[in-house]
């Protein structure tokens, strides 16, 4: 995945759109720092920590932000999302606010997904 990512078209997110989903990173990882330890888990907190890092150097940058994810980042992204979207779901009431949260999320996968190949 590593040489595919190099020709992949990039994904348009919107600088708001890199802080929020930075902001949910960190809150996910706090999820998975307070959770049972498992080596797959502090894998993926490694992998999330990293991505939201470096979302945050981006961020700082007037240039806009530009990022490159690997093969297990991609993955750990979208996994961190299904699963965020899945705790909002159990934990919040159902509103119309709570479904817009779940959609946005629903949304970003969608926009990682669509210029993977073989993957649709």
């Amino acid at each position: 995945m590593n040489q595919q990512s190099e020709n992949l078209p990039p994904v348009p997110f919107s600088p708001a759109e890199f802080v929020a989903l930075r902001d949910v990173l960190d809150g996910y990882v706090q999820f998975l720092r307070n959770s049972r330890a498992t080596a797959q888990r502090e894998r993926c907190i490694v992998l999330l920590a990293g991505i939201a890092q470096r979302l945050t150097e981006q961020l700082h940058h007037a240039e806009g932000v530009q990022l490159t994810l690997n093969g297990a980042e991609i993955d750990a992204l979208l996994e961190a999302l299904r699963d965020f979207a899945q705790q909002i779901e159990r934990l919040f009431p159902h509103t119309p606010r709570r479904d817009l949260a779940v959609a946005t999320i629903t949304g970003w996968q969608a926009r990682v997904l669509d210029p993977l190949p073989g993957i649709n």
